[in-house]
């Protein structure tokens, strides 16, 4: 009662004093809605909340699942979501406990109950979404019950495709209620179906929702907007209607109604797109106003939009740096890679930005990057000219000891020998031979820009393979033949120049092609 009720809400901290200390007298239920008060109630795990969240926690475990009722468990679930209560051995007992016993839960109950999991990110969870995914009544869920049981599932990748498959006959199935429904229920939707990428194979079931969008644009929160056009945008569905309804409800909005996340989501849904409308001049302008908010990865999110879509704001680049390397401690693989990314590709060149995101990363340990992350990290600093020796010999060690180049695509060791010969500027035999042997085993797969950028690394360094050189002059003369060869056609004969040979068939093809 004191919870739902403003006023009464500073006896709260009085209350809970007073159960820290007497937590094994309450009943199962007792513990469920003492638990509940504190995750409604804004209050954060800290002090008399912290102490009480804890017993309650400790006293769950020793008990066990089994001595609570459906509705306790349920209940114990979201409000442990809500409170962010990260204990594995808590999850662990609520999932072992309740997989069994899915039958006994109400509709609201089996949405509160995989929230709270999917809300703290636990993902050992599969037994238990396993059954809720097929045990539930998915069809006859309330339009509430059924977006947070589908986010749910999407966020911790456990639904398979008949779940969903029931989730989007559900969705057509409630056509008129998308006209009535909580605004959120449509975005929490729209946002499920694209996580799990099921909106392709569910178009119809997107469509209603996104029509629902459109019909009802003004009455969503900037949050469920900056949902569905992170949705609309993450599935590559691009309507312009649709992105461009939303531009207009976001030019309506107040500033005090975004928060930074919904600035860098809704950006980022924009410019992967490549929609130019002026909104995002209104978001870069949001976003410039609350730099200090932003987390590294909303910073990260920004910069990589503008670089997509190719707009050179020196301001926000230059100023975004130093609250980015501030953060650097959250920073993940995919942070740093978009945030050098984007500087290096709007030519803003930070090179303390480049030294400290490099050094983190080696922190990280590069066993936590993709190689494609890697090369384009080394691609950044090669085409932005930062200098970092250690960097670039741990990548290619990395590639060659680690996971091995063979584990690689064409793009990632063209970008990678490219950077590696423009900014190191030696010849790493081991790396050269790898190459080399690499390259000509896929030659047929190399764009023509990737063949180029192989050819200019060894001719960079002062060295090359006549066999490699050989065969990717003979690769570059048949898509000459068959105009398929670009202007990197100049590289391959530059390095064919370079080490003196005579390629005539490249030459005779290069003629034709050029005249």
């Amino acid at each position: 009662a004191v919870a739902k009720l403003q006023w009464a809400r500073p006896l709260l901290e009085g209350f809970l004093e007073n159960a820290a200390g007497r937590i094994q007298e309450f009943k199962g239920q007792e513990l469920s809605l003492l638990l509940w008060s504190m995750a409604t109630s804004d209050t954060k795990m800290k002090g008399s909340v912290a102490d009480a969240t804890n017993g309650i926690v400790q006293e769950f475990l020793q008990r066990g699942c089994l001595a609570f009722d459906a509705q306790s468990t349920a209940t114990i679930a979201y409000s442990a979501g809500a409170l962010l209560v990260n204990h594995e051995p808590l999850w662990l007992a609520i999932g072992t406990g309740s997989a069994s016993r899915v039958a006994e839960f109400s509709d609201r109950q089996l949405a509160n109950l995989v929230w709270g999991f999917a809300t703290v990110s636990y993902t050992d969870c599969q037994v238990v979404f396993e059954r809720v995914a097929r045990e539930a009544p998915i069809e006859r869920l309330a339009p509430i019950d059924l977006s947070l049981v589908a986010w749910s599932v999407a966020k911790v990748s456990q639904g398979d495709q008949d779940f969903y498959d029931h989730v989007a006959d559900a969705i057509v199935a409630k056509h008129d209620e998308w006209r009535r429904s909580d605004t959120r229920n449509i975005a929490t939707l729209l946002y499920s179906l694209a996580l799990a990428e099921q909106a392709c194979t569910h178009e119809p079931a997107f469509r209603e929702l996104a029509l629902a969008v459109c019909r009802r644009t003004s009455e969503f929160s900037v949050q469920g907007l900056t949902n569905a056009v992170w949705a609309y945008a993450t599935a590559s569905h691009t309507e312009e209607s649709w992105f461009t309804i939303v531009a207009k409800e976001v030019h309506r909005r107040r500033d005090d109604e975004f928060e930074p996340l919904d600035v860098a989501n809704s950006l980022w849904a924009f410019a992967a797109v490549l929609c130019r409308d002026n909104v995002t001049s209104r978001l870069i302008s949001l976003g410039n106003g609350m730099l200090m908010e932003l987390s590294a990865q909303n910073l990260a999110i920004m910069a990589w939009s503008l670089a997509a879509l190719e707009l050179r704001d020196g301001s926000f680049f230059k100023s975004a740096a130093d609250p980015f390397v501030s953060r650097l401690d959250e920073c993940k693989a995919q942070e740093l890679n978009n945030m050098l990314w984007a500087y290096a590709t709007v030519t803003v060149r930070l090179p303390w930005l480049f030294l400290k995101s490099a050094n983190h990363a080696m922190s990280l340990g590069l066993a936590e990057f993709k190689t494609h992350e890697l090369s384009i990290m080394l691609w950044a600093h090669g085409t932005a000219g930062v200098c970092n020796h250690v960097f670039f010999d741990v990548v290619v060690d990395e590639i060659l000891n680690g996971r091995g180049i063979q584990s690689c695509f064409p793009r990632e060791i063209a970008n990678s020998a490219w950077a590696y010969s423009t900014i190191i500027g030696r010849c790493h035999i081991p790396w050269m031979e790898a190459v080399a042997s690499y390259s000509r085993c896929h030659m047929n797969e190399f764009d023509m820009q990737g063949i180029g950028n192989i050819l200019w690394s060894f001719a960079n360094v002062g060295t090359y393979s006549e066999v490699l050189l050989h065969e990717a002059c003979e690769e570059t003369a048949q898509r000459c033949h068959s105009d398929e060869a670009s202007h990197n056609v100049a590289q391959v004969l530059s390095a064919m120049q370079t080490a003196n040979l005579q390629e005539l068939g490249l030459c005779t093809a290069a003629i034709d092609l050029f005249l």
